[in-house]
């Protein structure tokens, strides 16, 4: 089924009764994909004819960078295990072990990171009650989908100053790249943008971060977030809009300019006279819009220098690209629990308990005390997901829960509170170039 074009920007919100600028019902009521239903068969293999050369470049950053990760979020952890026989005796086998903030490196922001700020919704009209509860608009939908499979338009920012004999901008403070640039940028490439494409944006992120020292990165990683990005006004979002693109990405932190919030979108900034500029306040327009809005992922760190280099080479703009976020699910697993059993006259209290797992799962319901201590449990997967703030390990991850007493003879679910995972932002380590641009 073809899906329907995109309306006038000039139509929206779509849901008169949602915040604005929103397309939702586009795509259906209980639509999960967003702006990806626009990839379709067609737009696939339109995409496939930029294979020319059959050359690869990846577009991942390394997992350790950046090595001080913003707003006291914890770098990334390595560990290989040398493998053992029963005997203790060591094996000519490793194991690695990893530990990814999903906030560093190459990523995908999911339509479950980020929603509007003031009516407190994600993609769709979803509350964070839905969003927490249930396993709506997971970013393993993109996963299950096929992923991102599309045409890249690449636009460096960089070399486009430098063409233009316009002063070098630095990558690591808050400035912003305009409407007006972009569009001057496409006209430059000579190309033209057509639905189902996706941005490709240089900033030279990665480049001015790797010339840092170790104390400089360091001290970034305390300091207020300040990095180059695009402007987050409504003549950008009515460019991506306009232009057809299905999710855009960048090497900057956060694509649009960082911070989010600040001076310049404050009451009186850069959307005064707007009549939603109070309802926008808390956030970067982009991220309300594209990703709470029209439902078009955001990808943050990713590395495109060698892409650029070869885009110069090769004297193209555009490239094949193909990219999958981590497909978390909810299979049947074993765990290993330990707990802290505190007793008293009523009863017990559960203070304190870790699990350690693969995925994310629930604890079934307790009929009696005893089953927690004498008993094998009966494991069922649940329909949260991993949380962006949370560990992703490659063979395992800790996650600390705690829960309010609960009596023995109580036959409710054992949990009283428990803080779900939600799988709203995964690394991408999947992130490949599949051809040469």
């Amino acid at each position: 089924m073809t899906p329907p074009t995109r309306p006038p920007f000039a139509d929206l919100p779509l849901d008169k009764a949602g915040p604005p600028g929103n397309a939702w019902g586009l795509y259906g009521k209980d639509d999960e994909l967003g702006a990806l239903n626009l990839i379709t068969k067609e737009t696939v293999k339109a995409a496939a004819q930029e294979v020319r050369t059959g050359d690869r470049v990846s577009l991942d950053w390394y997992l350790n960078l950046p090595s001080f990760p913003s707003f006291g979020r914890p770098p990334f952890g390595w560990k290989m295990e040398n493998r053992s026989h029963p005997d203790g005796t060591k094996r000519t086998v490793n194991d690695d072990h990893l530990d990814i903030n999903t906030q560093s490196s190459s990523q995908w922001d999911g339509f479950r990171h980020y929603g509007y700020q003031q009516a407190k919704q994600y993609y769709g009209g979803r509350s964070q009650q839905e969003v927490q509860e249930t396993e709506v608009i997971g970013i393993d939908r993109v996963a299950h989908s096929g992923g991102i499979t599309a045409r890249g338009v690449i636009l460096d920012y960089p070399r486009y100053l430098e063409k233009k004999g316009k002063a070098k901008v630095d990558a690591l403070s808050a400035n912003h790249i305009s409407a007006e640039d972009l569009k001057d940028m496409l006209t430059d490439t000579g190309v033209t943008t057509r639905a189902g494409d996706l941005l490709l944006l240089r900033t030279g992120f990665t480049r001015d971060y790797s010339a840092l020292d170790i104390s400089a990165r360091r001290a970034m990683a305390s300091a207020p977030p300040t990095f180059l990005g695009v402007q987050s006004s409504k003549a950008v979002a009515q460019w991506i809009w306009d232009a057809g693109f299905v999710a855009v990405a960048g090497d900057a932190p956060s694509f649009e300019m960082s911070p989010l919030v600040g001076a310049h979108n404050a009451p009186g900034g850069i959307w005064a006279g707007e009549a939603w500029e109070d309802e926008m306040q808390g956030g970067g327009l982009l991220h309300q819009w594209l990703l709470g809005g029209w439902g078009v992922m955001i990808g943050e760190m990713w590395d495109l220098e060698a892409l650029c280099e070869k885009a110069v080479e090769l004297g193209r703009s555009t490239c094949f690209v193909s990219s999958v976020p981590l497909k978390v699910c909810e299979p049947q697993i074993s765990v290993d629990i330990s707990m802290m059993e505190v007793e008293n006259d009523q009863g017990y209290t559960v203070s304190d308990i870790l699990i350690k797992h693969r995925f994310p799962v629930a604890l079934p319901v307790p009929q009696t005390r005893s089953q927690y201590f004498r008993t094998p449990l009966d494991w069922h997967p649940f329909s949260s997901k991993l949380s962006k703030h949370g560990t992703a390990c490659q063979d395992s991850m800790w996650h600390s829960f705690s829960s309010h007493r609960r009596h023995a003879s109580e036959r409710e679910p054992f949990f009283n509170r428990i803080d779900l995972m939600t799988k709203s932002k995964l690394y991408c380590p999947g992130i490949v170039l599949s051809t040469q641009p």
